[in-house]
């Protein structure tokens, strides 16, 4: 069976089946009437639910409420009126057809007061999709237009209830002033407050007995904040108040313009800061005091888009300014936290805490001095002296440790003397302890200088390094010379005096592991050694530019290579002394490697399979290994045309010499017709010559080839 919420806006869309809609051209003539007759049912129970003939059950504060309509869930609009059962005391809920509890609220979404709801009252109620907001009493208060005003309903009112509602006859939406027992509010809707206008026309607004003593207060957040009576005006703090300050925080001086725009006030901004405030744009502030003879003299002034000045006797002594604070005044000027100036001194500035005070001190001289004072002011000890024009002077406990003059600097302590009483003609440095300590002298016409060991007293021992200006530098050891660097020279001597001492240099890495020696040994021999494990040895010189190696040493490969122009030309390399061989090599004018110096050929044992190299070029290849091997013709550009390598199987097993990628390999058998190409085997007992003819071409024959 429908509601009214079942039905839809568009009479189209009401066509469910009968009696719930009217299809089109489908009904029966007995359909028609039940039809008609079901929505006459739903109208009525629509007017029923809220025409506030129900009553609600449940008790206070959390109500019940039966519908004529068969309502199953809330929705937005749902609209009911009924007469209440109880008075509310508080927030207050309501369960309508047993669907749930729902809160009902003002016309703002607050929960109830106590007694907005009175027995018997009958309300209306709109759910607004959260909850139902209370519309306003059906049975209100009359609107009279003058005499005594009373609210019949509740007679009893306590202080937050309204007795009477002046200027609209439905105070929840019009503008409307509410008069209570204890204060009148000016509404624009049941909630929102507007503003209420005292004789707006210009007479006099009176306000509390105009004699006597009565007190006219006004209030903020329930708290007074400011009072007057026949005496004074008062402005008063929200707050419960401070020990330090009283409750009652008086504004001296409160001026207004004429369009009600707060111009200055005088209070506190907190519980015991003194606030001064001028609010007209630009204005300054002022604080005057009036002197002995009754004048007024300005004691501080303030511009709030510039300066701040403090005066003296009238004058400013102290302003600040975009880049600090600017002190002035002369001689009379005085101290900053109260440091009184002494007798000969023309300021004495400073700062000063519990604990003790900096001083700054001007002489009449010009002389300027940082002390230290204690905590009352009084000097105790100089930290800096500046002498107007001449010397500065840094201080340590009372005692001078450096000293500026015309001549240098001079340090003074128990570690360290610096300072330029060098000889005559002579400008210089000098560090010393109690063990000694060295001397750094410059000749002041040639710029010469040099570096000597000093005892204790500061007294010359040892030349360490002198200084030739633009010449030369030389390194003495036991006042021997040991280093000579200059233009054109480098030259390392040896400690001692005699003919067969040695000398030497070595370049070390930080474990000192691993170093090269240079050594000019007591043979006139020189020695080059790379100290470094299996490290190269290479001899590299300047082409045009270009860093090359001539000769190359690599203990490693027991080799030795000759380069010219960057490219190999010879070298040498370690055999066997039983081999009687020696597996060298030259270029020819092309720049062609050749072998050379083949007196024997070295038998080379051979049991895996391998290519064909330079290193083991000329030797004969013995296989005697009980398996199957390949040698390979490799493409191998450092193997130089014309090598030469002899092959003998004396295995079982064959032996295959293959030809690599790019690579041909003819067999010439004495055949009479072209050499065949191709991989060969070389049988049991076998021996073949393999040669190579070009760089991509390389010959075999021998006997037992296949």
């Amino acid at each position: 069976m429908p509601d009214i919420n079942d039905w839809a806006i568009l009479a189209a869309n009401n066509n469910d089946t009968p009696p719930d809609g009217w299809p089109e051209n489908t009904m029966a003539y007995s359909e028609v009437n039940n039809t008609a007759r079901e929505g006459m049912a739903v109208v009525a129970r629509y007017f029923q639910d809220m025409n506030g003939s129900l009553t609600t059950g449940g008790v206070a504060d959390a109500y019940t409420l039966t519908l004529n309509a068969a309502y199953v869930a809330y929705f937005t609009g749902m609209y009911i009126a009924a007469a209440f059962n109880a008075a509310n005391t508080g927030p207050t809920t309501i369960n309508v057809n047993a669907i749930g509890l729902a809160d009902i609220t003002d016309r703002g979404g607050n929960p109830l007061s106590a007694n907005e709801i009175v027995s018997g009252g009958i309300y209306e109620l709109r759910y607004d999709g959260v909850q139902f907001q209370l519309m306003g009493s059906i049975v209100g208060a009359a609107v009279v237009a003058s005499g005594i005003f009373t609210n019949s309903n509740n007679p009893d009112l306590v202080d937050t209830d309204v007795a009477v509602n002046i200027g609209a006859a439905d105070p929840d939406a019009a503008q409307h002033i509410e008069i209570g027992p204890l204060d009148i509010q000016s509404k624009s809707d049941i909630s929102t407050a507007a503003a209420l206008a005292l004789n707006a026309l210009g007479g006099n607004v009176l306000i509390g007995a105009q004699t006597g003593s009565g007190l006219v207060r006004g209030f903020h957040s329930a708290s007074i904040v400011f009072e007057s009576n026949v005496d004074q005006f008062r402005g008063l703090s929200t707050d419960s108040g401070d020990p330090t300050v009283p409750d009652a925080i008086t504004f001296d001086s409160l001026i207004y313009s004429q369009d009600g725009n707060e111009y200055s006030a005088l209070g506190y901004a907190a519980s015991t800061t003194l606030r001064l405030i001028n609010r007209a744009h630009g204005g300054l502030v002022q604080i005057n005091g009036e002197d002995a003879a009754g004048a007024s003299q300005v004691l501080f002034q303030a511009d709030p888009d510039g300066a701040a000045q403090a005066f003296f006797n009238g004058a400013s002594v102290l302003a600040t300014t975009v880049n600090g604070i600017d002190i002035s005044g002369g001689a009379a000027v005085p101290a900053i936290n109260d440091l009184i100036a002494a007798a000969g001194e023309t300021a004495r500035y400073g700062v000063r805490s519990d604990g003790g005070s900096a001083i700054i001190l001007i002489d009449a001289a010009g002389a300027v001095t940082f002390q230290q004072g204690d905590a009352a002011g009084a000097s105790e000890a100089a930290w800096i002296n500046f002498v107007r024009a001449g010397e500065v002077s840094l201080r340590h406990n009372n005692i001078v440790r450096l000293a500026t003059s015309v001549t240098g600097a001079v340090i003074t302590g128990s570690l360290l003397d610096i300072n330029g009483s060098g000889a005559a003609g002579e400008t210089g440095m000098r560090a010393r302890n109690s063990a000694g300590g060295i001397q750094l002298v410059a000749e002041l016409t040639s710029g010469d200088g040099e570096l000597r060991q000093i005892s204790s007293a500061g007294a010359s021992e040892d030349l360490l390094i002198e200084f030739r200006r633009n010449s030369s530098m030389h390194m003495y050891v036991n006042a021997i010379e040991t280093m000579n660097l200059g233009t054109a020279i480098a030259n390392i001597k040896a400690t001692g005096n005699g003919a067969t001492d040695s000398i030497s240099m070595t370049l070390s890495r930080a474990d000192n592991v691993n170093q090269a020696v240079f050594r000019f040994n007591a043979s006139d021999q020189l020695d080059v050694e790379n100290q470094r494990t299996n490290g190269e040895l290479h001899l590299r010189a300047n082409d045009g530019g270009v860093i090359r190696s001539y000769l190359a040493i690599d203990p490693q490969l027991d080799t030795s290579t000759f380069s010219f122009n960057g490219t190999v030309r010879g070298g040498f390399r370690e055999v066997n002394v039983s081999d009687f061989g020696m597996a060298g090599f030259v270029a020819d004018a092309s720049g062609t490697s050749r072998p050379m110096g083949m007196n024997v050929m070295p038998v080379l044992e051979q049991d895996a399979n391998e290519s064909f190299n330079l290193l083991y070029n000329g030797r004969i290849w013995h296989k005697d290994a009980g398996a199957a091997l390949t040698f390979t013709c490799p493409n191998d550009a450092t193997i130089p045309q014309g090598a030469t390598y002899t092959v003998a199987n004396e295995d079982t097993e064959d032996l295959t010499i293959a030809a690599a990628t790019g690579v041909t390999l003819r067999w010439f058998d004495g055949g009479g017709v072209a050499p065949p190409t191709g991989s060969r085997t070389l049988a049991e007992a076998g021996v073949a010559t393999i040669y190579k003819y070009t760089d991509t071409e390389w010959w075999i024959w021998g006997s037992g080839v296949t």
